[in-house]
């Protein structure tokens, strides 16, 4: 699996009190971004999944992580604490399960295998505005998908093929954690 690798610049602070809270506000964002590591236990290991759930870092252990955040907040920019935008909940699914991926979804587009048969955990994009994927879900099976919403403000479940809004945008989709045999 490819990881996508950001180089962090830096620039010179301004002048006045607000320079360093500003240089300490932006640290703290860098460093608990989605690529780090989520606190507390770690995920268990794929090879020993617990007794009837679903196998640690399987789509389907990665599509009931994005279930268990339904009706959390919208937040522009979000990927955790206070709420989510829809590429940073994918973020920190998938980042609570290990998997490094890119902050945007225009990034996000590209990581993965491109499939065209969903199953859960896949990511699912859509051109919500402008000619490029705007948006991104986690599909959970059934047709439905998981996105945090900026229309209803929260995270929610939505329906690929009942919902024409999304069936009409949907750009395709990319599949992050490889099928188990």
């Amino acid at each position: 699996m490819r990881i996508a690798a950001k180089k962090l610049h830096s620039a010179r602070p301004a002048a006045g009190p607000g320079a360093w809270l500003a240089i300490v506000s932006l640290t703290l964002v860098a460093t608990t971004g989605c690529g780090s590591r989520a606190s507390g236990p770690r995920p268990l290991d794929a090879a020993h999944p617990e007794e009837g759930g679903p196998r640690a870092g399987s789509g389907e252990s990665i599509a009931a992580a994005a279930e268990a955040r339904l009706g959390a907040p919208y937040v522009y920019g979000g990927n955790g604490g206070s709420g989510f935008d829809c590429s940073g909940l994918v973020c920190k699914v998938y980042g609570e399960h290990g998997i490094r991926l890119p902050r945007t979804v225009a990034d996000q587009v590209r990581a993965g295998t491109r499939v065209d048969r969903l199953v859960p955990g896949d990511l699912v994009f859509f051109r919500l505005s402008g000619s490029t994927a705007s948006h991104v879900g986690i599909y959970v099976g059934d047709g439905r998908f998981v996105h945090a919403s900026t229309g209803r403000r929260r995270v929610v479940v939505d329906s690929l093929a009942d919902d024409p809004y999304f069936r009409d945008r949907y750009v395709g989709a990319r599949r992050i954690v490889p099928l188990s045999d």
